[in-house]
């Protein structure tokens, strides 16, 4: 399969993101321009609109383009769900999540993560530790390695001030 030119101008936009926006965008456009359904610059135009402008319909548009181009965009899946997440679409995200789980080659631990977040926003903190611990048991990389025991940490004192906080009132 050749590299097309939208492919060309996706990479060259996706190296600049988010140091070179300008650059960035100039190239993201002239990918969707060769091809409007190229699921990886969808992908990036979309959280571009979420991370840069906070434009979150604009964002779910084209995540949602880049979805219906690529069902198995991995890259998608991730940033979808956790813009979902961020906009308390909690269903959603966690349909999108459980999807994901079932693409070959997906990140479970990034997965797990992302069900752990959800269960954190929702105050269920037993459950957010206990997928933060399974996501651990998934991963091999050390950088995550150490963000999950973070979570773990923050969700557990999160959790020991609630029982105060209900203990004391």
């Amino acid at each position: 399969m050749a590299i097309t030119l939208a492919d060309t101008y996706f990479l060259k936009a996706q190296d600049n993101y988010p140091w070179e926006l300008e650059e960035m965008i100039e190239n993201l456009n002239y990918a969707l321009s060769y091809d409007e359904d190229h699921a990886e610059a969808n992908c990036l135009m979309a959280r571009f609109q979420a991370e840069q402008l906070n434009k979150y319909s604009a964002a779910e548009y084209y995540f949602e383009t880049a979805l219906a181009s690529d069902p198995l965009n991995l890259n998608t899946c991730k940033y979808y769900s956790n813009l979902l997440i961020e906009l308390k679409d909690f269903n959603k995200a966690h349909k999108l999540i459980e999807y994901a789980l079932k693409i070959r080659g997906v990140d479970v631990a990034i997965m797990k993560k992302l069900k752990g977040l959800i269960a954190e926003q929702q105050k269920d903190y037993v459950l957010s530790v206990k997928l933060y611990m399974d996501s651990k048991q998934e991963t091999y990389n050390n950088c995550l390695i150490d963000e999950l025991n973070l979570d773990i940490e923050r969700v557990k004192n999160k959790h020991t001030a609630t029982k105060l906080y209900n203990y004391n009132t």
